[in-house]
């Protein structure tokens, strides 16, 4: 079902682009700082606020600007306001997010129970993934990482042109 809605939540125009990997120390009270790149990406009109969600799809936290959750809820209007899937994701996206805000020092604080769920503890990777990025465990990030990109070059990933099937390549 959520991949039939996909394309759905993640069609818009495009503001941030959150891109690299890095990995930051966690500190004794859950703050940890987000990587230089991805705090400038975050200076907008919501002055480094940001919305964290467990992640849909892998044991890692979501992270997004505050406009990116505008587009997705202005996305799933399309579906019918009570059908289960638009009931569905809105719970499972809105229903579990928390507005957060950066401190002055470019830190965020990790909720205690999305670290838990990411296994983060003294160590976090941050993973752009264009619109958005997430936060892992360090050593689940370095796994999933190895695995998306072994799927990739066996070629099982079923990607339309110009990056697979017919048409692609170099």
């Amino acid at each position: 079902m959520l991949r039939k809605f996909r394309a759905l939540l993640l069609s818009r125009s495009g503001m941030a682009l959150f891109a690299g990997t890095f990995e930051n120390k966690v500190d004794g009270k859950g703050r940890v700082s987000v990587p230089a790149p991805f705090r400038a990406e975050l200076e907008g009109p919501a002055g480094g606020a940001i919305y964290l969600y467990p992640s849909l799809t892998c044991a890692a936290i979501e992270g997004c600007t505050v406009e990116w959750m505008e587009d997705v809820r202005n996305n799933l209007k399309a579906l019918p306001a009570f059908s289960p899937q638009r009931q569905g994701l809105m719970r499972a996206i809105f229903g579990r997010a928390r507005l957060i805000r950066l401190d002055d020092d470019g830190r965020l604080v990790l909720p205690r129970d999305f670290a838990g769920f990411a296994g983060i503890e003294a160590q976090a990777t941050f993973v752009g993934m264009a619109d958005t990025f997430q936060m892992w465990n360090p050593d689940r990030a370095a796994q999933a990482e190895e695995e998306a990109v072994k799927e990739l070059m066996k070629g099982v990933l079923d990607l339309p042109p110009p990056f697979g099937g017919s048409g692609g390549g170099s």
